[in-house]
């Protein structure tokens, strides 16, 4: 294991796992263990609550996170390594789109389909990402426009994807990310 590896895991094992947008108003406890994973050089919180993009998208705001940005191999290999450690192996005996084995990231191309861009809008596509054949980044001709797949979805096989970010179907766990990380 990497020593950032090491140091991921150590951080990311003080942390609550589960959080909901109704509950954080109700529990200080969990705004004081994001402050204290993102004070000590911790980067990622994954929660296993299954929600649509949006619905991830309120709730890490509503922590003062974002939902999180994978941009190089090494970060693939620490959020694949992450989703293994807190939310379980990948389960090859289902379907390749399964929503157990996708979580939720900060991607999305809903001002312009095709334009991957991350929430604070700096490109997805900036290096060599590793998209998932036949589905891929751009599925315009499928469903383009606001309800669809303009929201970017990551696997336990460290791949990326375009789904529904809106989909009452696509509900999925999540990883939040640490400011200035």
């Amino acid at each position: 294991m990497t020593e950032i590896f090491k140091k991921l895991l150590l951080v990311l094992s003080l942390v609550c796992l589960t959080f909901s947008v109704a509950s954080l108003k109700q529990r200080p406890r969990f705004k004081k263990l994001v402050s204290n994973v993102c004070d000590n050089k911790g980067k990622y919180i994954l929660s296993n609550s299954r929600k649509t993009w949006v619905l991830a998208l309120e709730a890490c705001e509503k922590a003062g996170l974002q939902l999180a940005k994978v941009r190089s191999e090494t970060e693939v290999e620490e959020m694949t390594a992450a989703i293994e450690y807190f939310l379980g192996p990948r389960d090859e005996s289902l379907k390749q789109f399964d929503n157990r084995n996708w979580i939720w990231l900060g991607g999305n191309d809903l001002l312009l389909e095709g334009n991957w861009e991350w929430l604070d809008r700096t490109p997805v596509d900036d290096w060599d990402v590793p998209w998932t054949k036949k589905a891929g980044k751009d599925n315009s001709k499928h469903v383009g426009g606001l309800d669809g797949q303009n929201a970017l979805a990551f696997s336990k096989w460290g791949k990326f994807d375009d789904s529904y970010h809106n989909d009452k179907r696509k509900k999925r766990p999540f990883a939040c990310q640490c400011p200035e990380t």
